[in-house]
Order: structure tokens, then C-alpha cells, then sequence
């Protein structure tokens, strides 16, 4: 399995649900032609969380660095990370890194747990908060896989960002 079969991102926020950019860009201009207040939509957008994903849905997870990288357009503030597996991990938690621009985003890399970790026999990590949220526009992020399941690697493998914009 390579780092990275695609990269996708998508807008949430709350109890809406998810849209793509181009639903959004058409909601936008319905709302700018019936009000022709700009910044109401504009702070409303602005409030929404988005989630990008890097996901590779087939295969054994295998450690490794990361190589394809996903930009950010605008300046984003990162506000937790997740991942995901189809196939648990064991003998070994699994334990995954992101970086920013090749400089890992959770500082305290001596202790795995503070980067999104798999549990044994589990398929999904807690929620984690990066040590550096900021995700400025040009950087990219790349995700690592630094350990895997001793027995079972685990497979199926699923991070999400979930990031706002400034």
C-alpha cells in the first residue's frame, strides 16, 4: 500500500450535512442575489468545520513516510485528527504522524499516544489535537504511518483533518 490512494475534503458543520464546494459556491450566489449582504454568508461559511481525508481504503497498512501531499488553499487552523481502519490492528497499536511541510505536528513524538493511535484490536483512534493547529495557506500536510500492528498490521487505512478557516 502507497501513502496516499486519494485525498478527498468535504464541508460539515454540526447537524448540516456534508456539501461539495460547487453546492456551496451555487448556495452562495443564490444568497448574495436575494440579500446583497455579503457578510452574513461570509461569517457563516467562515464558522463551518471541513474535514480532509487522507484515505487508502484497500490493503495491509505498512510503515512509512508519506509522499503525497495535500495543500491548503487558505490559512486553516487544524482542530483535531482521527483515524480509521477496516481491519484492527494487533499485537501492536498503531500509531500515525502528520506533518506539516515535513515537520511533524505533534511535538512530543516520545509519546505515542499524543499522535493519532489505533489500540489494539481496535478500528478507530481517540480524537487527537495536534501540538501545532496552524495550516497556512501554500504549506501541505503528509501523513506517516510510524508503527503498525506486530501480528496483524491492520488495513483499510483512514486519517481525517479537521480544520477551520481564519
Amino acid at each position: 500500500m502507497g501513502i496516499a490512494a486519494y485525498v478527498k475534503t468535504v464541508w460539515v458543520s454540526g447537524a448540516v450535512p456534508a456539501i461539495d464546494k460547487a453546492t456551496l459556491d451555487n448556495i452562495e450566489d443564490q444568497v448574495f442575489d436575494l440579500t446583497e449582504d455579503h457578510n452574513l454568508l461570509d461569517t457563516a461559511v467562515d464558522a463551518l468545520e471541513f474535514e480532509s481525508w487522507f484515505s487508502f481504503p484497500t490493503g495491509d497498512v505498512v510503515a512509512e513516510v508519506g509522499t503525497h501531499p495535500l495543500y491548503a488553499e487558505e490559512d486553516r487552523t487544524i482542530v483535531k485528527i482521527q483515524c480509521f481502519v477496516t481491519t484492527a490492528p494487533t499485537g501492536a497499536a498503531l500509531v500515525a504522524d502528520v506533518n506539516k511541510d515535513d515537520v511533524t505536528l505533534f511535538t512530543n513524538q516520545a509519546a505515542p499516544d499524543d499522535r493519532p493511535t489505533i489500540a489494539i484490536s481496535a478500528k478507530t483512534s481517540t480524537t487527537t489535537i495536534p501540538s501545532i493547529t496552524a495550516w497556512g495557506a501554500g504549506t501541505f500536510l503528509t501523513v506517516d504511518i510510524d508503527i503498525i500492528g506486530s501480528t496483524i498490521a491492520g488495513a483499510g487505512f483512514t486519517l481525517k483533518v479537521i480544520w477551520t478557516k481564519d
